[in-house]
């Protein structure tokens, strides 16, 4: 929550842990996320179930994640995106400019969350094609 403060100010954080009161009362999640943006709701970390250093630590965004996607490509060959998927969502923050696919296309290839929520702790994912399988062997 002091980072939400830090970032945002203690009243858009106090106005919008209000409506996300009254968005449950509705059944509506994830207001609160939406009125902070998503530096906000794209921290990680605070999790000192399998590393105990990450219990003191949040984790931020890229600050242009679509940059570091090209940078990666142009330094690595990798096509890649990244994103902040969790079991209620998948949000595309960022894709190189090389990927042809919409965001929702995008996101569609990850909707079922591969990396996980809970032991995982997988940062990276790699997908393909199916058929490269039938060209890997």
């Amino acid at each position: 929550m002091q980072f939400a403060i830090n970032q945002v100010g203690p009243a858009r954080v106090i106005w919008a842990a209000l409506c996300a009161g009254v968005g449950k009362l509705f059944r509506r999640r994830g207001v609160f996320y939406e009125m902070v943006g998503q530096e906000i709701a794209g921290l990680d970390g605070f999790y000192d179930h399998e590393f105990s250093e990450y219990g003191e630590f949040g984790i931020r965004i890229p600050e242009d994640p679509s940059g570091v996607c090209d940078a990666v490509e142009r330094e690595l060959g990798v096509k890649m995106m990244v994103v902040d998927a969790n079991d209620l969502n998948v949000e595309i923050l960022g894709h190189a400019s090389s990927l042809t696919q919409s965001d929702e296309e995008l996101a569609a290839l990850i909707a079922d969350n591969p990396a996980g929520q809970s032991r995982e702790l997988t940062p990276f994912i790699l997908i393909r094609p199916l058929d490269a399988e039938k060209n890997a062997g």
